[in-house]
């Protein structure tokens, strides 16, 4: 069970799968690895970890940095080893992928919690479809239950007001939907003009897709689109 703040909401569990009912703790290994241990264990056993390679040479120099937009990021100096934002959860935020590697097949998902307060994967699952990957599908257990317009071209871009119809004023900001066809990757994204606006989109645990809003004078997440079913 996680208790969820309104004002600060969880965008990203590392052991989503494999929830602790006991105290844990976050840091890095030995092996230079981001991990998170059961510290009532006690063997300190590893519930989750970042699972990369590291050299040898280099396992105690590893640093976590969390950035200002919300990727985790496992470093080595100054190259990027692993990232948050190449596995995202239910929340989609400003410069994450949604992506399929047509080469290999690889996809990078969204997939809504089990409930409001429960992390684990569950019924939904939406992503881009590799029959048709000019479109983002949502899955249901598998089966499909939604899909967006058809993407044509090598790049689309669309721009939206963030002031919308019904939204409060956000001074003519707007964001930035991409969809984009690379010669290996097919990916969706997307950012806001204005780097202090804070925008984040969720896929919640009945398969709807939420566009929020953060709004500093009322200290609130304003739902500004969602897709309805």
């Amino acid at each position: 069970m996680v208790q969820q703040n309104p004002k600060t909401p969880i965008v990203w569990v590392a052991n989503r799968e494999s929830p602790l009912d006991s105290r844990g703790v976050f840091t890095l290994s030995g092996d230079g690895n981001v991990v998170v241990l059961d510290i009532m264990d006690r063997t300190r056993k590893v519930i989750w970890s970042s699972n990369i390679s590291v050299p040898a040479s280099a396992m105690k120099v590893t640093t976590g940095v969390l950035m200002d937009h919300g990727n985790l990021e496992l470093r080595l100096g100054e190259d990027t080893l692993w990232q948050s934002f190449d596995h995202p959860l239910d929340t989609f935020l400003s410069g994450m992928k949604l992506s399929l590697n047509t080469r290999t097949g690889q996809q990078r998902d969204l997939t809504s919690w089990a409930a409001l307060h429960d992390p684990q994967p569950r019924k939904f699952t939406l992503g881009i479809d590799p029959k048709v990957p000019g479109q983002t599908f949502i899955w249901k257990e598998n089966a499909p239950y939604w899909r967006s317009d058809l993407y044509i071209g090598k790049q689309t871009n669309t721009a939206f007001d963030v002031d919308g119809e019904n939204a409060p004023s956000s001074n003519g900001t707007a964001y930035f939907l991409t969809y984009n066809f690379d010669a290996d990757e097919v990916y969706l994204t997307y950012g806001v003009s204005d780097s202090s606006t804070k925008l984040r989109v969720i896929f919640n645990p009945t398969g709807q897709i939420e566009l929020l809003l953060w709004l500093e004078h009322s200290e609130t997440w304003f739902v500004w689109w969602r897709e309805a079913f």
